[in-house]
């Protein structure tokens, strides 16, 4: 065991390159999440993943069912700590204070995009103009339902519409501007 802990605090861990790659992981996500968790230095994370090496696992079969869930548990686990995600439950309560009531939101949405489809000139459009329009109406029940100052729902909007403009631009051969 090392002087400050760091055996105790990766005892949990199946450290194999093979492990790992069988997951899904990248050795960058790897060696982030080892380092700020202080499980590893770089130094011992990466000479771990090089004498482990890119082999098949140890017996050259392929990982269990068993295994298989618990690699993708561990890989749901693994990025949320990497990337700081919040619970699920914070998530949606961060939602719901933002935009409103899922419901009311669903509702609302789903009349905005009912109106839309019933128009003559639905089926002539491309998909991606459906596509932006769709998402132009989510953004504007969120607005109507929720935070309606909320900057990035506007700024969204802007989005979609722009995409739908340069494509249009480049159907007629001119160069975005």
């Amino acid at each position: 065991m090392t002087s400050d802990g760091r055996a105790e605090k990766r005892a949990w861990l199946p450290v194999s390159s093979t492990w790992f790659k069988a997951a899904g992981f990248n050795s960058k996500e790897v060696l982030a999440f080892m380092k700020e968790n202080a499980l590893w230095t770089e130094k011992e994370l990466l000479a771990e993943l090089v004498a482990q090496g890119n082999e098949a696992l140890a017996d050259g079969s392929n990982p269990t069912p068993l295994e298989k869930a618990a690699m993708l548990e561990f890989k749901k686990r693994f990025r949320a700590q990497l990337h700081g995600a919040a619970t699920i439950d914070a998530t949606l309560k961060e939602r719901g204070e933002r935009y409103g009531a899922f419901d009311d939101h669903a509702r609302l949405t789903q009349e905005l995009k009912a109106v839309m489809r019933v128009t003559s000139n639905w089926t002539k459009l491309s998909f991606s103009q459906r596509e932006a329009l769709e998402m132009i109406a989510n953004k504007i029940g969120r607005i109507l339902n929720g935070d309606p100052n909320y900057h990035d729902s506007w700024h969204d909007i802007e989005g979609y519409a722009r995409l739908v403009a340069d494509e249009l631009l480049a159907a007629k051969g001119c160069d975005n501007v």
